[in-house]
């Protein structure tokens, strides 16, 4: 059935306007004669869909991490290499479910290895006061620290050890060798 009206005269079949409402009960209506219900597909999968994450607290600011992923953090004192721990963890999701703190997980660690200290981009903080001929610009970067995550580590866990970067094992080789 055609949903219009006929020009008497003309004998041209000229469309009415859909309401919003009929606009979807007609999109509804094909996705179920196609699709037979409603399907909705994921086409990218999500970031730490399978693998296991935490929500930690450092700063005064909150990041979601997983194993092997690195973040930038504001400073933490230490050297390139130095082991960091957090203690202040907010949530652990794994495959068997998800634990939530109040407000933090009881026992649960995240560890780290700093992988540098660096500093932010600068940003221009520039005052004008309009009609009075006064006008300020300072710059400031922010000290901040690279950290890659080893491990997450639930209530009671042991933190598995990190295993050392075969680069620096060859190139301490090297030196022995040339020694």
């Amino acid at each position: 059935m055609r949903v219009g009206l006929m020009v008497p005269r003309l004998g041209v079949f000229r469309p009415r306007r859909l309401s919003m409402r009929d606009r979807w009960d007609g999109r509804r209506a094909t996705a179920k004669k196609t699709a037979g219900c409603f399907v909705k597909k994921r086409l990218e999968p999500l970031e730490h869909e399978d693998k296991m994450f935490a929500v930690i607290k450092t700063g005064g600011k909150q990041y979601k991490v997983a194993a092997d992923d690195k973040i930038t953090i504001e400073k933490l004192e230490g050297e390139a290499g130095a082991a960091v721990s957090f203690g202040e963890v907010l949530m652990i999701t794994s495959d068997t479910g998800s634990e939530i703190g109040a407000p933090t997980v009881a026992g649960a660690t995240v560890s780290g290895e700093i992988v540098e200290q660096t500093r932010s981009k600068k940003t221009i903080h520039f005052v004008k006061r309009r009609r009075q001929n006064s006008k300020r610009k300072k710059g400031h970067r922010q000290d901040l620290t690279v950290v890659r995550i080893t491990s997450i580590n639930a209530s009671g866990e042991a933190p598995k050890a990190a295993k050392k970067a075969p680069k620096a094992k060859a190139a301490a080789e090297e030196v022995a060798a040339s020694a």
